[in-house]
Formats: structure tokens, C-alpha cells, sequence
């Protein structure tokens, strides 16, 4: 048998898929349902055989104008870059148990792989994480995602013009302040150690460009 990984792609329904067919996992790569309240499936069945849906490709839900909100099931472990980028109307994302179990041994890279520095905020309300997720938690205020030890800043919920790092945060991870238009302060916490690469960006909406 071959140790290579073979991909095929997939469509049922309003969704369309990319299948690992050695490892029976699939990840949701385009969508077209339209619908303003999406529940995530957790699993597809293609040719006899049942793959288990554990995060979404690149670009999978973008350009939804439609979409509200979204629920992620226990069995995604991560979304792609991009996944949630330019959902104007998108208020709501729920997180399941198992969402930020990949994690990138680079810290140049996102240690936990969210996607959610691409996240349109322009609407976006509430992040909400299922209290069994032993990766990830909320921030007590809602607004920041965190390491389930509460030592590291993973994500940024709300577009906001000042932002205050809990005390306890010994690290800011990459791209957890990215694309915050109206970010104009930032108070750090005395317990403070690092900082990932490219770490305070925010975007210019005039040109589409990343900024320092």
C-alpha cells in the first residue's frame, strides 16, 4: 500500500470537499448554501466510505454575504487561512471541543491554527467555545481567544480601538492582532515575554495593505 496521502475532491449537497482517502478525513473546501445560520457537518460518506470532516481549506466560506452564524462541530480540530474572511453579517462563531488541536511547532507560524485573524469583525459579536475544549478558552470579557493555560493570546473577537492584554498572557501569538482597523492602543501586561513575528498589523482599507 502506498505511504503516500492521496486527496480527491467531493461535492454533496452545498458543499464540496476534499477527501484523505488513506486517512479518512475530509476538510470542507467550498460551500454554496446561502443560509444566514449554518450548523457544520461532521462527517461525509463518498463511495462506501466514511470520512470524518475535520476542518475547512482555505478560502471555504468566503465572500458569504449570507452567513450569521456559524457552529463548528467536536471534530474539527482547525479552520484554513481565510476561512471567515469578508462575512459582513457574521455575529456568532461556536467553537466545538477538539477545535485548536493542530498545532505548528514553528513560532513563526500560528501555534494554534484558527484562521480567525481572518475573520470579518465588522459585525462579529460572540465567540463561544465548548467548556470541554482542552486547547482554547474565551478571554473572561469575550474578547480574546486563549491557550486553555490562559499564558498565550491566540485571537482577537472584535474590531476595537483600545485593547488591554490580560495579566498572566506571557505571549502574543502570530497574527492574534491582525486586520484591526480601529486599533489605536494597546496596554501589555507586566508578565509579557514574547511576541510573534509580525505580530501588531493592522489593515489599511484604502489600499489593502498590511501596515506596521
Amino acid at each position: 500500500m502506498s505511504m503516500f496521502t492521496t486527496f480527491k475532491h467531493h461535492k454533496e449537497g452545498s458543499y464540496e470537499f476534499q477527501l484523505d482517502t488513506r486517512k479518512k478525513v475530509a476538510y470542507i473546501s467550498g460551500h454554496t448554501d446561502g443560509s444566514a445560520i449554518v450548523h457544520l457537518p461532521s462527517e461525509v460518506i463518498a463511495d462506501g466510505d466514511r470520512y470524518t470532516i475535520v476542518g475547512t481549506n482555505m478560502l471555504a466560506f468566503h465572500d458569504d454575504l449570507a452567513l450569521e452564524e456559524i457552529y463548528v462541530p467536536d471534530s474539527y480540530e482547525s479552520f484554513d487561512y481565510c476561512t471567515l474572511e469578508n462575512c459582513p453579517k457574521l455575529r456568532k462563531i461556536h467553537l466545538g471541543k477538539s477545535f485548536g488541536a493542530y498545532e505548528s511547532p514553528d513560532l513563526r507560524f500560528p501555534r494554534i491554527k484558527l484562521g480567525s485573524w481572518d475573520v470579518d469583525r465588522s459585525s462579529l459579536q460572540e465567540v463561544t467555545i465548548d467548556q470541554d475544549n482542552p486547547y482554547i478558552k474565551m478571554s473572561d470579557d469575550g474578547l480574546f481567544i486563549l491557550s486553555k493555560s490562559g499564558k498565550e493570546l491566540i485571537a482577537t473577537v472584535r474590531d476595537v480601538e483600545e485593547i488591554t492584554v490580560p495579566e498572566g498572557i506571557t505571549w502574543i501569538g502570530v497574527d492574534a492582532l491582525h486586520g484591526l482597523s480601529k486599533l489605536k492602543t494597546i496596554h501589555l501586561p507586566s508578565s509579557l515575554m514574547g511576541i510573534g513575528e509580525n505580530r501588531i498589523r493592522k489593515r489599511d482599507n484604502r489600499d489593502n495593505k498590511d501596515i506596521l
